[in-house]
């Protein structure tokens, strides 16, 4: 089967009975665990393997014996019995390492296929969280944390260019130095002669 979008990812959730904003977190998973690949396999370290959307362990062999784990449906029948209904992710590793936010946004995107009287209705439903996980998504980013880093360290040394360039005193740019109290003297007859040329 070729790789699914995260709406048709979604829709398998649904289906299986998950609803609302764990709908999206599940199609959030399924996208970090297989990227939406029906048919991967991984092996652990461990010596288990996961099979499938949503990566079903092979802990899970009762499961698995009993469902086809490249069907979908199935694969998403067995993720909403491991999860307990979407209300415990902690079984996936993509889950707990975060890993899943960062595809959130398009797990919530997807459209939200949900059943209501056998009417099955289109929509999304998840706009009020999809902003949180915008930013959550945005705090984790490492590179934002470099930037942040980058800009920081670069206004350091501006501050420290312009103190530097403004007209002190050598004893005051002396009482600022980390040196032994020996050294002090020798530093401010070395600065103020510096200072002076």
């Amino acid at each position: 089967m070729p790789t699914l979008s995260a709406s048709e990812i979604k829709g398998y959730a649904v289906q299986a009975g998950i609803t609302g904003q764990n709908a999206t977190i599940a199609t959030a998973i399924a996208l970090a665990e297989s990227g939406g690949d029906t048919d991967v396999t991984h092996v652990n370290r461990n010596g288990s393997t996961d099979y499938g959307l949503w990566q079903i362990n092979s802990v899970h062999s009762a499961l698995l014996n009993g469902h086809n784990w490249r069907d979908p449906s199935d694969n998403a029948a067995m993720m909403f019995s491991i999860s307990n209904g979407g209300k415990n992710w902690s079984p996936w590793s993509t889950y707990k390492s975060g890993a899943y936010l960062t595809h959130m946004a398009a797990a919530s995107a997807g459209a939200d296929t949900s059943v209501t009287g056998g009417v099955t209705t289109i929509g999304n439903d998840d706009s009020s969280f999809s902003s949180i996980q915008k930013a959550v998504t945005t705090l984790t980013d490492p590179h934002l944390w470099v930037r942040v880093g980058e800009v920081l360290g670069g206004v350091a040394l501006l501050m420290v260019a312009l103190y530097m360039s403004s007209p002190v005193k050598a004893s005051s740019v002396v009482k600022y130095l980390p040196l032994p109290t020996s050294g002090i003297a020798k530093a401010a007859g070395v600065m103020s002669k510096v200072v002076a040329k």
